[in-house]
């Protein structure tokens, strides 16, 4: 070949090899920027120690799942320059404290960032707060600032097994959206003394390929934050991270230097399903807010679609609730428009309650003859302030009371008790003629339970013996007009009465027993009446069977057990935990008569509760005893025995022993709160 060939070859070979060399150029110098800015947000080994330790950035804790959880602590920052106080229950899974109607049963949860957890404010002047003093009932409150959707979402699964509710308030704040794609809050808030902005579960989504892909925390145990202090981690597990690539373009943009970032933008404008050319500082601000604000709202969407999944499949209903601080409401109200448009049209085209608080506060504001600022200012001080929560409160009240069944105390149109008694004569498997009592909501068909009693003793009570049935014995049973009390009695010499009596949130018990026996009945003595969802036999089909309430299954009848709630998965006896020795010595003697049909379990009892939950999840019938003897179930009659212990009772002697039963709209967690009310539980 001639060197005039050669020389024309590398003539055209020059442009695409500078161009080559100009593009590796570009690349590297973007990530020497995204190392050298990954550098600046490196922790140090003692502000790891310190922050695990709750030595500094004290107002938070790490917590695996989620990222982190806020802890008590006390801020400058709320009105007329004050402090707020925020106080987090730790045995309530850091709930941020009630005030109001807190030993209350909760029907309402509340899910979201800082406006949800309210921020600059007092423990008692939350939105929450004012809504429970309003419908005399409590809100649990589990905000967290700087929460994104997702992590809302997260925490609701969380909450929702631990500590349940009928009604989830999920709020999302205007920067949530953006929220979801940071996988580590340092790259966009950079460093700061008041937070140590740690690493949280993401997600990564592309409205263009329809892919969501849902990321845990990054570092996911104490000893993993330590990796952030690994510059060379760092920089692996965070260069492609598509937030850094947002919050570099807008530095690049800040420093005059917006060239840095037009090719990395402009490709990931491309795989977002954006086809444009980024050249100019006034294209690449353009394109990056586009690139970064569809990504957001579509994960949004996906999440609230699983947000609603949620609900759905465990019987609950949400309302969502859409917050925004005092510039992007400002300027909402004065132009009548919003940068979230697409996702508020798009959420409420779902017919899902959304309470929206822009479209409040306009309505609100056309009231008033006075410019936005000033009418806005007493609703903030940076967040809401207590007006602000206020307004919130009322805002809501109406959604979340269209959800609540039964209707809150100020709400209910006559006071009557929520349940109604009912007798029952029946021949149960065509043998014993029994005085059955019905216990149902009013109003409501097919919730009943009924109560047999009672149907055997226990250890000498009445008469000597383990255990002897009283079925075929003659009782009487009388029921007033109106179904609100009724009294049970056993006639001849057995001087056994229960007098029961509807209350407001169940029916009380007063059970009273002479020992009409010439010997003292012993302190593991009792009886055991039947609490049970009606008959099984089709051949004797009355009083009729609550189908929800059969659990057939055994996985939905529980106890109290050492560790709390625990399933009652078959028919052993769970002896109260205070009466081992006993119990023991008894069993030590020689067989006990019911051991066949009663095993004795090594589980033992820890308080007089039996709760059932309906198979649909969303009632619930317990029995509770102030004292008892033992707990048994899943016999014949699908029954639960919670044997009321009567003993030691010398002879001649008169006891009166306090019982409840409970039936509602609910979960066995509520029916658990409600007998540590009651009954002020205690081993």
């Amino acid at each position: 070949m001639s060197s005039l060939s050669l020389a024309l070859r590398a003539c055209c070979a020059a442009p695409v090899l500078l161009a080559f060399l100009v593009q590796t150029m570009a690349i590297d110098e973007e990530q020497n920027q995204i190392r050298e800015y990954l550098d600046s947000l490196l922790y140090t080994q003692q502000e790891v120690d310190d922050w695990l330790a709750g030595k500094a950035f004290t107002f938070a804790k790490y917590d695996s799942g989620l990222g982190y959880l806020y802890s008590d602590y006390k801020r400058h920052d709320a009105l007329d320059g004050s402090y707020s106080n925020y106080d987090y229950v730790e045995d309530k899974h850091d709930v941020r404290r009630m005030f109001n109607y807190a030993d209350q049963p909760c029907r309402i949860n509340t899910y979201g960032n800082s406006f949800t957890n309210c921020a600059q404010v007092n423990d008692g002047e939350t939105w929450q707060e004012y809504l429970a003093a309003h419908l005399c009932e409590p809100v649990r409150n589990y905000g967290i600032g700087g929460y994104s959707v997702y992590l809302a979402y997260l925490r609701m699964l969380r909450e929702e097994e631990y500590s349940p509710a009928d009604v989830i308030v999920f709020n999302i704040f205007e920067s949530d959206h953006q929220r979801n794609l940071y996988s580590w809050q340092s790259i966009p808030f950079g460093q700061q003394s008041i937070s140590i902005h740690p690493p949280v579960p993401y997600v990564e989504a592309n409205p263009a390929t329809g892919s969501f892909v849902e990321y845990p925390n990054p570092c996911p145990t104490e000893d993993s934050i330590y990796n952030l202090c690994d510059p060379d981690w760092v920089y692996e597990r965070f260069k492609d991270d598509f937030n850094l690539k947002i919050v570099l373009a807008k530095r690049n943009q800040s420093a005059g230097t917006p060239e840095k970032s037009y090719r990395v933008i402009e490709e990931l404008a491309r795989e977002n399903g954006l086809d444009v050319q980024v050249d100019s500082p006034q294209k690449l601000a353009e394109v990056t807010e586009k690139v970064f604000d569809r990504a957001a709202f579509y994960a949004s969407k996906r999440i609230v679609e699983k947000v609603d999944e949620f609900a759905a499949a465990n019987g609950k209903k949400v309302v969502y609730v859409l917050s925004y601080g005092s510039g992007a409401m400002a300027a909402g109200i004065r132009e009548g428009k919003r940068f979230d448009q697409e996702f508020v049209d798009w959420l409420k085209g779902r017919e899902v309650p959304v309470v929206d608080l822009m479209e409040e506060h306009r309505a609100d504001y056309k009231k008033y003859k006075v410019n936005v600022d000033d009418y806005l200012s007493p609703f903030y001080v940076g967040h809401y302030g207590p007006l602000g929560n206020l307004f919130t409160a009322f805002a809501i009240k109406d959604e979340v009371l269209k959800m609540l069944d039964p209707k809150p105390v100020p709400y209910r149109e006559e006071e009557q008790p929520a349940l109604t008694l009912r007798g029952w004569n029946e021949d149960l498997w065509g043998r014993f003629n029994i005085n059955i009592l019905e216990v149902a909501p009013r109003g409501e068909e097919g919730r009943s339970f009924y109560l047999w009693f009672y149907e055997h003793s226990l250890f000498d009570a009445l008469e000597k013996g383990h255990s002897t049935f009283h079925g075929p014995l003659p009782s009487s049973l009388e029921v007033t007009a109106d179904g609100s009390s009724a009294m049970i009695s056993a006639l001849g010499d057995r001087k056994v009465q229960l007098q029961c009596q509807v209350v407001e949130d169940g029916v009380d018990l007063e059970l009273e027993v002479t020992n009409h026996t010439d010997y003292t009945w012993p302190g593991e003595s009792g009886l055991i009446p039947c609490f049970f969802p009606g008959s099984p036999d089709p051949n004797n089909p009355n009083p009729p069977i609550t189908d929800s309430f059969r659990d057939e299954e055994h996985t939905r009848t529980y106890f109290l057990g050492a560790d709390g709630i625990e399933v009652l998965e078959n028919r052993d006896i769970h002896f109260n935990h205070l009466l081992k020795n006993p119990i023991e010595r008894i069993y030590q003697k020689g067989p006990v008569d019911f051991t066949v049909k009663w095993p004795r379990s090594k589980r033992d009892a820890h308080a007089g509760l039996m709760t059932r939950e309906s198979s649909s999840g969303g009632w619930v019938a317990s029995i509770a005893w102030e004292d008892f003897v033992s707990v048994q179930g899943h016999n014949p009659l699908r029954c639960m025995h919670l044997g009321v212990r009567l003993g030691p009772l010398e002879p001649g002697q008169k006891k009166k022993v306090h019982g409840k039963i409970y039936l509602f709209q609910g979960s066995k967690e509520n029916g658990l709160k409600r007998f540590e009310k009651d009954f002020h539980l205690a081993d």
